[in-house]
């Protein structure tokens, strides 16, 4: 009966009853194993002989033989590359596109007027493009982005990390018709591939985001042909005879991302030599906007604290599953605890503490099961120790961990920089006789999240390797969290703003005087010092923020403060976001009231200056960003490192070659001075006769 059929009729009924168009079975999308050429008439189509056009009736089927014409020319001479159709959103909505998935790739790039289209702003970073031959590209003006993207006729959302925007990708067209394919090889039947015609792809998927394009289900026919693979974003198909084509395609490298940082660094460092300048104000980005939205919403008084919101970089975020990353990293850090049972008991106590303090609870049920399953990440929980402070654990709530490329600071906005700078808060510390200095206990611990964004900071934990594993939640702001900073201090100012009327002064020295956790200040007399540095205290108290460690050069001013235990200096760069171990760090005495530089030499750097070696570029970078100097006092000496620096730049040293023998000379006499700057005490005051009238 089904040969009395037409050739047309035949292709429609195999179509309609999911008949294979190579043996006629209905094996479903299993692989067929009768995968043949049809050879009749030359006929080089995987079809079976029924289905020929010439076959049977005789009757020529003019439609499916241009088209089978039309695909013989397309695909046998043509090699297709792996290009999916993808939807890719932002502030300002979504562009349907197409991605070339490219495993020869270290980076993923996107054309620069697609990222403006969305909305979306992200840090500039020059980019340096190598590939095949040598040929080189620098991409001044590339930024560094973050894009929501999906597969087209797909709901689930990913997120694109590290992506580098580029003017243009020159990619090579390429159209690819599935219905044709599919009619000339029978494994590719019945898999959802979108058909498109002259596709440009402007979004290339490199290895830095390889959870988007490793496979997930690959289906191929015979060598030579084309292969079909799933991966998150759909299905593509790929490959096949390439002996006459002539597009070319160039696989891009990084050739200079892996020390972009160090640029960044040095670029950095020598900026601190335009201390006081005041640039022009920058316009603020769409993510600040979008951060200082959720700030506004989310922030509310609980009490003596504020509670506020995650910044979350879409409304629509939805986290991989962490629970078996957390859950390794938890068992790594339990053999370290069993190797060390000192360190496994501070910890052990440490998490007691947290949950009596309220900044942690054990989860319950209830809350487990009434929780949003895209909104849930589990932070692996560590620890970190300072060789010079034995015995001080602190404890860390890893934000970075990824798992499929996704951390949760990735899907996080860093938020508005709300930080007064360093020099101006110290340059107001130098200006009257009486100085002030204090600092905010656990700031960011004060600050309560919201609930619904609290499983987000869930941790495991258990006090012995034969129980269970238990999920606590963290309900305060985390050291690690990419938003902690910023929203710590608009927390801080939106506390200090409440009492702007009844203590104007107070409330300025928060809000001018404040440089993240630390408070420095200073005044003309005791009296106004002693009536301020009150009202301060008073004012964080009533926004759950305590102030320690108060000093002063005046000792009547700290009997008044009643503070028990006074140090006799204060560390002038203890920034909780920033590491402190520093060649050089700036101290203030406080029973001489002068400032001096104390030697804190890591190990590391130690051994590069004792070593006699000559060093390497990287280590004099090394040696050189170590010393703190944010108000200029050393530039004197600083200029002879900037100097040995440049030199080396001159000389068109790598990162990790070492300095010529000149270089290397006056390497040595600079580091021979450091022991000598140690000597150098400078007056914290600037005019101990000054007044606010002088100013």
């Amino acid at each position: 009966m089904f040969k009395a059929y037409s050739v047309n009729d035949r292709w429609k009924f195999a179509q309609t009853n999911g008949l294979c168009r190579c043996c006629l079975n209905a094996h479903g999308r299993r692989s067929c194993k009768n995968a043949k050429q049809c050879v009749i008439e030359g006929c080089q189509y995987r079809h079976h002989p029924l289905l020929h056009s010439n076959h049977s009736n005789g009757q020529p089927v003019q439609s499916l033989s241009t088209v089978q014409n039309h695909v013989h020319q397309r695909y046998k001479q043509t090699l297709l590359f792996r290009i999916v159709p993808v939807i890719i959103s932002g502030p300002r909505g979504s562009i349907e596109t197409f991605a070339f998935l490219d495993d020869g790739s270290d980076l993923s790039l996107i054309e620069s007027d697609l990222v403006e289209q969305l909305g979306i702003d992200g840090w500039t970073k020059p980019l340096c493009l190598k590939w095949t031959g040598n040929v080189t590209r620098l991409e001044p003006d590339s930024k560094q982005v973050q894009v929501s993207i999906r597969g087209v006729n797909r709901q689930k959302q990913f997120y694109l990390n590290d992506l580098r925007t580029v003017k243009e990708l020159t990619l090579p067209e390429q159209s690819l018709s599935y219905e044709d394919l599919a009619q000339r090889y029978c494994y590719l039947l019945g898999l959802p591939v979108v058909s498109y015609e002259k596709a440009v792809p402007r979004l290339l998927i490199g290895v830095n985001n390889v959870n988007l394009t490793i496979p997930l289900q690959v289906k191929e026919g015979q060598k030579g042909e084309p292969i079909a693979v799933k991966t998150r974003l759909g299905w593509s198909i790929f490959g096949g005879s390439s002996k006459e084509s002539t597009h070319t395609l160039n696989f891009h490298t990084c050739e200079c991302a892996s020390d972009q940082k160090l640029y960044n660094a040095v670029r950095d460092y020598f900026t601190m030599e335009d201390a006081g300048v005041k640039p022009a104000p920058v316009p603020e980005s769409e993510e600040e906007k979008r951060a200082k939205k959720i700030m506004e919403q989310t922030t509310i008084r609980v009490g003596e604290r504020f509670e506020t919101g995650l910044l979350w970089r879409y409304d629509d975020v939805e986290l991989p599953d962490s629970h078996k990353m957390a859950v390794k990293r938890f068992e790594c850090l339990e053999r370290k605890m069993i190797r060390d049972p000192e360190l496994a008991s501070n910890l052990k106590k440490q998490i007691t503490e947290y949950v009596l303090k309220g900044y942690a609870h054990r989860a319950t049920q209830e809350e487990l099961d009434r929780a949003n399953p895209k909104r849930v990440w589990y932070l692996p929980l560590g620890v970190v120790t300072n060789p010079r402070k034995p015995g001080k654990v602190r404890l860390v709530w890893d934000a970075a961990a990824t798992v499929d490329g996704i951390s949760l600071n990735s899907m996080l906005l860093k938020g508005p920089d709300q930080l007064t700078s360093l020099p101006d808060v110290l340059f107001r510390f130098r200006q009257f006789w009486v100085g002030v200095s204090a600092d905010i206990r656990e700031m960011f611990h004060q600050m309560k999240i919201r609930e619904v964004d609290r499983h987000a900071q869930r941790f495991l934990f258990r006090n012995d390797p034969s129980e269970q594993l238990e999920i606590f939640m963290m309900d305060v702001a985390t050291f690690g969290a990419t938003c902690s900073p910023a929203s710590a201090q608009y927390v801080k100012n939106v506390n200090a703003a409440e009492f702007a009327d009844r203590f104007p002064r107070a409330v300025e020295g928060i809000l001018k005087n404040h440089y993240v956790d630390d408070y420095l200040d200073s005044f003309e007399s005791e009296e106004e010092a002693e009536l301020v540095s009150k009202e301060v205290r008073l004012i964080h108290q009533q926004g759950g923020f305590h102030l320690r460690n108060w000093l002063s050069n005046s000792t009547s001013l700290l009997s008044e403060l009643q503070e028990k235990e006074t140090l006799d200096s204060k560390n002038l760069c203890s920034n909780p976001t920033v590491s402190s171990e520093r060649v050089l760090g700036m101290l203030w005495l406080t029973t001489e009231d002068k400032l001096k530089f104390a030697i804190n030499m890591k190990d590391e750097i130690q051994q590069i200056i004792d070593s006699g070696n000559r060093p390497t570029k990287r280590q004099m970078l090394k040696c050189l960003l170590g010393i703190f100097d944010p108000l200029g006092l050393l530039s004197v000496f600083l200029v002879q490192g900037k100097i040995l620096l440049q030199d080396t730049w001159h000389a068109g040293l790598k990162w990790d070659e070492k300095v010529p023998e000149d270089i290397f000379e006056r390497w040595i006499k600079w580091t021979g001075m450091f022991l000598s700057i140690s000597t150098i005490r400078i007056p914290r005051c600037y005019f101990l006769n000054a007044t606010k009238q002088h100013r």
